[in-house]
């Protein structure tokens, strides 16, 4: 069977270290982490949706292990009861991706808890975490109302979200010759959207290829 989103994820890794690509991903992490300075990292479950090659995981870890923001970092990859660790004084990483060869390379990758499941049905109590990131991943789902509806389910009031729409402009219509089908929303249909289930945005940002929004639920 093929496996769609390991072909999409190596494309797509091939796609962005290429110029003016690379250069356009240091910018947008560059942006991540203005984003991770207005988080208080303490104590949470930090769930990456679509989590891949555990990238944004990465980034997250990387960022508050270093300097003023060092934090301690569950890094068990067999630990199976992660719901049940919420008054744990670590910081516990869970990467979900519907692909298991995806999963299998994070886990080669990086440190964390990786499930396989689908970004639409995910198989987490409500009010489970209060970190959520979805980068790169909002353009391939067709139904991205469910998408916000499980976002706001699992996330605690109060909790934050750092997710991404790829913008209607050439270098987002550039991957379909990729072979990626992507499902494409304007800023202002999707900002309408994120209304209706209890999120709001606290910070936004546009590079090239993303549109990144901070937002957090009331």
């Amino acid at each position: 069977m093929i496996d769609f989103w390991k072909i999409k994820s190596a494309l797509y890794q091939n796609f962005r270290q290429v110029f003016p690509f690379k250069q356009i991903l240091r910018q947008e992490n560059q942006s991540f982490i203005r984003f991770f300075d207005k988080i208080n990292l303490v104590s949470e479950l930090v769930l990456d949706i679509g989590t891949g090659h555990g990238n944004g995981l990465q980034l997250i870890k990387s960022h508050f292990t270093s300097g003023q923001n060092r934090t301690n970092f569950t890094l068990d990859n067999e630990k199976k009861d992660f719901i049940d660790a919420k008054n744990n004084k670590n910081v516990y990483l869970i990467g979900v991706d519907r692909s298991a060869s995806m999963l299998k390379s994070a886990r080669n990758i990086q440190t964390g808890v990786f499930v396989q499941a689908d970004a639409l049905v995910l198989p987490f109590k409500d009010e489970s975490f209060s970190i959520i990131l979805a980068i790169g991943l909002v353009e391939y789902l067709k139904n991205k109302r469910l998408f916000l509806k499980e976002i706001s389910r699992i996330l605690k009031s109060g909790g934050k979200v750092i997710l991404t729409i790829s913008p209607m402009n050439l270098f987002s219509f550039f991957r379909f010759f990729y072979g990626l089908r992507l499902f494409l929303i304007s800023s202002k249909s999707f900002e309408i959207l994120i209304d209706q289930f209890n999120l709001k945005i606290q910070n936004k940002s546009k590079t090239v290829m993303q549109i990144q929004y901070l937002l957090y639920k009331v």
